[in-house]
């Protein structure tokens, strides 16, 4: 879906679509990610139309349900960062295109308060030692070269979930 994130009241553009950049390196390959009109006005996504893509997010995902049910479409080490990346790379690999719908459209609420209620699933989602175990896990799966170039944006996204969301980790 065309993916927007907001606080409920007021939307902006979060994704149209997902788009990876395969880099040969020593080692194996850096992979860029990037999200399509990312962070512009909802007014741009008039006249998209459905197309190919590379990846979708966890947000919203529509996938066929044969697909859903095949033991090797997710995988259990993956499960802070890049699982949608590898769900999409999997389904790549069985013949499966990714496509991205604009016509269906999602809200992400990350910009909504954050309720103390949230905070239990935060601390269990968002730690620093699941996101290495899952990047470990997909450099190794994908030949991704597991560096800054990679994972720098993904280990910033979550260091600021932990001291955005948790007021009582460190900032440090």
């Amino acid at each position: 879906p065309l993916y927007l994130i907001g606080d409920g009241t007021t939307a902006r553009i979060h994704m149209a679509g997902g788009s990876l950049k395969e880099i040969p390196a020593d080692g194996g390959i850096v992979l860029e990610e990037f999200h399509k009109l990312q962070n512009r006005p909802v007014t741009e996504a008039a006249g998209l139309a459905r197309e190919t893509c590379d990846y979708g997010e966890y947000h919203c995902m529509f996938i066929r349900t044969k697909l859903a049910k095949d033991a090797d479409i997710f995988d259990e080490r993956i499960v802070c960062v890049h699982e949608h990346i590898d769900t999409a790379l999997t389904a790549r690999k069985f013949g499966y295109p990714i496509y991205f719908e604009p016509s269906s459209r999602i809200t992400y609420l990350a910009m909504a308060p954050f309720m103390l209620a949230d905070l239990a699933f935060f601390r269990e989602r968002w730690t620093m030692e699941a996101a290495e175990s899952s990047i470990a896990a997909f450099a190794s799966k994908w030949g991704v070269v597991d560096d800054e170039r990679s994972f720098a944006p993904v280990r910033k996204f979550i260091f600021w979930h932990q001291t955005h969301v948790d007021p009582l980790r460190p900032t440090d």
